[in-house]
């Protein structure tokens, strides 16, 4: 029988006595540090994403940031990702973390009328910070409005969004063919500053995107939400990940959060009977294809429900219309304590499950753990492999 070595980067810290040393199995495949790689539970490594083999060494891949790609427009500060709204047609790149703390943001692309139509590499970089007062004003994000565009990898952190209507982490308002991939929200608040009928009012609002519509109005696919706060005293077509949504592929996407009783920033309580289309994932959706999706996402009692709820909330959307579809979809029955996946009603492709069948990878039918999603058993909802803000990166890789 032939013991063969396997390679095992958290075997234990490197000290001299070992070094350059692969006579003690447990070394053989060690690294001191590693850069853009993964470790596992079983101490295998993957590489990030962005990234490219520079040298080997003792069965040792070391990977390193690919190059910035000279086509396109470098952003690294504040201020230079503030510019692109000179030109909203351009393509841009941005080439480390950028904190937005103190800086007075305009959302690109603010008119609909002239919006971005360009293509956004975050390049897995964190934004973080980002404070955004819409005032009277719709549409606001990072990006307000855009159209016929690519936005990936982007990664945001820490934001505030103050306004009234078609809010989003990333975008405000999307249409026609925009294309959003690896796109990773992490701890967003929209706060409504707008009064209606007495209540504080959000339309329109969504972790990642408030309103997306449109002629094909295009695909997102793994990118996430959580750690978010929606905070009104009523709602209108508002949910996890979106608002409103008309036309589109959504592939192996989640939303974890709450929608929470605000005045401004001071708790209050829901209004009884005034909110519409509120739902774990989505507001309001027509002709959309769900693949792979799921939302744990604290909603408001149905009473908030104007007319005869719960006809107009569920687990995953609040209104479902026309040509929408689900594939393999989940909602968490404890987190949300509502009982219907979308308009009071069960639907193919979407069910249900508590918090503890929710950590478990068996209950995610067809879904893929070896190179989309991650899941630590009985502990954690799954995760996207893409979701690199969680990991310490770019260390230096010196393998032994």
């Amino acid at each position: 029988m032939t013991n063969e070595i396997v390679v095992n980067f958290n075997s234990g810290e490197m000290t001299p006595q070992t070094d350059a040393r692969d006579d003690i199995e447990k070394y053989a495949g060690g690294c001191r540090q590693l850069d853009n790689m993964i470790p596992d539970q079983f101490g295998n490594a993957t590489k990030r994403p962005g990234t490219e083999l520079i040298v080997a060494g003792n069965g040792v891949a070391c990977y390193y940031p690919i190059p910035p790609d000279t086509g396109k427009v470098r952003i690294s500060t504040p201020q230079e990702l503030q510019d692109v709204n000179n030109d909203l047609t351009e393509d841009y790149e941005v080439i480390n973390n950028i904190d937005m703390v103190g800086f007075t943001w305009t959302p690109i692309g603010l008119s609909p009328l002239d919006p971005f139509t360009g293509t956004f590499d975050g390049n897995f970089f964190t934004i973080s910070n980002l404070s955004y007062t819409s005032g009277n004003v719709d549409k606001g994000g990072l990006f307000s409005a855009t159209n016929n565009c690519s936005i990936i990898q982007v990664v945001l952190k820490d934001i505030v969004i103050r306004g009234k209507a078609q809010l989003g982490g990333l975008v405000g308002f999307t249409s026609t063919l925009t294309f959003i991939s690896d796109c990773h929200v992490d701890g967003i608040t929209i706060i409504s500053t707008r009064d209606f009928g007495g209540f504080k009012n959000l339309s329109q609002c969504g972790g990642m995107i408030g309103g997306f519509t449109g002629a094909s109005a295009g695909n997102v696919q793994r990118s996430s939400v959580k750690n978010l706060s929606l905070r009104a005293e009523r709602f209108a077509t508002c949910g996890g990940f979106m608002g409103n949504l008309a036309l589109g592929n959504y592939i192996n996407c989640y939303a974890q959060g709450a929608f929470e009783a605000y005045d401004g920033d001071t708790p209050s309580t829901f209004s009884t009977g005034t909110s519409s289309f509120l739902g774990g994932f989505c507001g309001l959706e027509t002709g959309v294809d769900y693949t792979n999706c799921y939302a744990a996402v604290v909603l408001p009692p149905d009473t908030i429900i104007f007319g005869a709820p719960p006809d107009e909330m569920g687990g995953c959307s609040g209104l479902q219309n026309a040509g929408t579809d689900y594939t393999s979809c989940y909602w968490d029955l404890d987190v949300s304590t509502y009982e219907f996946g979308s308009e009071g009603q069960q639907k193919a492709g979407l069910a249900g499950k508590t918090t503890g069948q929710m950590f478990s990878e068996a209950t995610f039918v067809d879904w893929d753990f070896d190179d989309i999603w991650d899941i630590v058993e009985n502990t954690s909802y799954p995760t996207l492999r893409t979701e690199w803000s969680e990991i310490e990166r770019r260390k230096v890789c010196q393998p032994i």
